[in-house]
């Protein structure tokens, strides 16, 4: 039987024909225009590379202007240009780089042993990824200035950060991101502080510096550790040119951290940079392990602000066991003068914002609190007031100087007689003018504007002695004064001939000048020496405009009625009037030098114009000739006097600095630091036990 026939028609046949070919064609044109579609998104992306490129190489470009018109501020010394190119966000930080390019310390690192040499070079611009923060880097080179005989270059990297201002492009302060956290050192003898950008170069100085310290503890008996912070505020790079001590801020030594600084780019870089870093930091470890001169059996008070708190307190720190006490903590105060026998202070209370003129002054000795001086008189406004010392008289004579706010024209005196005291305080006199006591407190020198008087024990004036300015005592009863008839002279008389002599005139006080053709000396005060009689200090002014020098006179005799009367030597040429001591009170107020107790060290103190507030105190050496300078940082507010204070034996010298005190043995040439934790201190003071 044949099979069944199959029927299938021509019409099934070409349907799956048709649907087998469609789907095919239907995949080729999917592929094609996914083809297109990635050949032009391909050519997009890449247009757009190529604008983003084109886009980055323009901000690069405008970063790159922005730095070398820095470059350009800077090697033009313009200040104004300068300031122009820096965001203004944080004044602070604005003012560390103006200070910077004061001093010519931008890119110079003498204070780190190390001299420009090269222009800059090699810059490389970095962007953030939004482009909205860019960090420069360049190669500068330097010599060791130390250590003139190594003449290989000094490679450091310098580094800058700009932000985009609108549409200019400004050097600014580097983010907390840019820093990284803080990380911490802790070694045999180290304690580091640093941020993490910097971690490689700063554990290396830690692993080095601790080594070098464990060495000295091998030799020397150690008990405290160094503590040290690199720190990220360009403000430490301005504090560096204070070569004598290195800069502190609470116990550490702060040192600007190597991206400020400049990183090492090779390793004889580093090892010059690290003898920059360390030395001052090594010598100041050294003294504290050896004294060359034993410490005072005294205690040294300050006013400090503790920290977080915005009144200044009393504190007390004994050298022996390093620790700083409070004492009276219920009270503020504004300033403090040592009795001259280092016996006790003379505080006086800090005014209250409601009562700003009122003066308080109390007797802290030995314990206990003793009120001298509560004035609440609205007649005598004491916004401005002196309290020192009237002359070398004992039992000592307490004048209170103010100024007459009403006319601003008079200055008033007062005199506070500690011997006469209850508990509402001590008795107050009125005085007609400045006064000096006589040795022996018997007679006194009285100045009433431009005429010198004669006057009792009670500072009340008895005899006119004509003109006179600068009034000394030389004994009990012996005195001396400068007139101008019409030229300077100096002149000596006794209480029972009161007939003056002329024992110096203007024409030999020129004649000792290092340029007698400069202008015509003057003299404007006088002091005595503590211990050595016949011996006066001299001091004023050339009157000769700007230019005019400031002199400082010895005058010594053995008998002044001789002629010539005795021998006239310069010790001092200084460009401004210095400000001394702020316990003594002379006609024209605090007196421009003093001496130390022991008689040998002349002081002045400069203050330099603002922002410095840098102390430049001389310490003239009377028996060598020779002057020592010392710097030190202090405010200009709130006294513009230089803090500082004698041991009782004149040994030491006591000074406040930004952030810790000074110890000084001139004659050892030593210096000591002495740390603390205060947010800030002012005045001080040496006090016995």
């Amino acid at each position: 039987m044949k099979p069944l026939f199959r029927w299938q028609t021509d019409e099934q046949s070409w349907e799956e024909d048709v649907l087998t070919g469609g789907m095919a064609r239907s995949r080729r044109l999917a592929l094609v225009i996914f083809v297109l579609f990635v050949v032009g998104g391909l050519l997009v992306y890449g247009r757009q590379i190529r604008q983003v490129a084109r886009e980055e190489q323009r901000i690069e470009a405008d970063v790159a202007a922005a730095y070398h018109t820095w470059q350009q501020a800077v090697a033009a010394d313009d200040l104004d240009l300068f300031v122009h190119l820096l965001a203004g966000q944080d004044a602070d930080w604005q003012q560390a780089q103006r200070a910077l390019f004061l001093q010519g310390d931008l890119l110079d690192r003498q204070s780190l042993g190390l001299a420009v040499q090269t222009t800059p070079e090699g810059m490389a611009i970095h962007l953030s990824p939004d482009w909205q923060d860019a960090v420069v880097t360049y190669e500068q080179g330097y010599t060791a200035v130390t250590t003139p005989s190594t003449t290989a270059l000094i490679r450091l990297q310098q580094t800058q950060y700009y932000q985009l201002d609108g549409s200019r492009w400004l050097q600014a302060p580097p983010d907390a991101e840019f820093w990284g956290e803080s990380m911490r050192y802790d070694g045999q003898w180290l304690t580091l502080l640093y941020p993490a950008r910097d971690a490689e170069w700063a554990q290396r100085l830690a692993a080095d510096l601790d080594g070098e310290l464990a060495v000295i503890c091998t030799e020397k008996p150690c008990t405290a550790s160094v503590n040290v912070r690199l720190e990220t505020d360009p403000a430490a790079l301005v504090d560096l040119p204070d070569m004598l001590t290195p800069v502190f801020n609470g116990r550490y030594h702060i040192l600007p951290t190597f991206t400020l600084a400049g990183l090492p780019l090779d390793e004889n870089s580093y090892q010059t940079l690290y003898q920059g870093y360390t030395r001052r930091i090594i010598t100041a470890f050294q003294n504290s392990l050896a004294l060359p001169v034993p410490l005072p059996d005294q205690d040294i008070q300050a006013l400090c602000f503790p920290g977080g708190g915005n009144m200044p307190h009393l504190f007390r720190y004994n050298l022996t066991g390093d620790t700083w006490n409070v004492e009276l903590p219920e009270r503020a105060f504004r300033f403090l003068t040592p009795l001259p026998d280092d016996n006790g202070l003379i505080l006086s209370d800090l005014p209250v914002s409601s009562d700003p003129s009122r003066l308080m002054l109390r007797l802290w000795r030995d314990g206990i609190e003793s009120l001298l001086f509560d004035d609440t008189d609205p007649a005598r406004q004491w916004r401005f007031p002196q309290v020192g010392w009237g002359g070398q008289v004992s039992p000592p004579h307490l004048l209170l100087h103010e100024f007459d706010t009403a006319t601003q024209m008079r200055t008033l005196y007062h005199w506070l007689d500690l011997g006469k005291c209850d508990s509402a305080g001590c008795a107050v006199t009125d005085l007609s003018g400045y006064t000096l006591w006589s040795p022996d407190g018997r007679s006194t020198l009285i100045v009433i504007g431009s005429e010198l008087w004669l006057g009792d024990e009670a500072g009340q004036p008895r005899q006119s002695l004509g003109t006179g300015f600068t009034p000394f005592w030389l004994d009990a009863t012996t005195y001396g004064y400068t007139r101008y008839q019409p030229g300077l002279e100096l002149v000596m008389a006794t209480l029972d001939d009161g007939q003056p002599q002329v024992v110096l005139d203007g024409e030999r006080v020129t004649a000792v000048l290092t340029d007698p053709a400069t202008g015509t000396p003057s003299i404007n005060t006088i002091i005595t020496h503590p211990l050595w009689p016949g011996l006066l200090v001299l001091a004023g002014p050339e009157i000769r405009g700007a230019e005019g020098k400031y002199n400082i006179f010895t005058f010594q005799f053995d008998d002044w009625t001789k002629s010539p009367a005795g021998t006239l030597t310069l010790r001092l040429q200084l460009d401004e009037p210095p400000l001394g001591y702020p316990t003594l009170i002379t006609p024209n107020g605090i007196p421009p030098v003093s001496f130390s107790p022991d008689g040998r060290w002349l002081v002045a103190a400069e203050l330099s114009a603002p922002p410095d507030d840098t102390w430049q105190i001389r310490l003239h050496d009377l028996p060598a000739n020779q002057t020592q300078l010392i710097s030190t940082s202090s405010p200009r507010y709130p006294a513009n006097a230089p803090f500082f204070d004698w041991s009782g034996d004149g040994q030491w010298l006591v000074l406040v600095d930004d952030g810790f005190f000074k110890l000084i043995a001139p004659a050892a040439n030593y210096e000591r630091v002495i740390l603390h934790d205060f947010d800030a201190c002012y005045f001080t003071a040496w006090v016995n036990p």
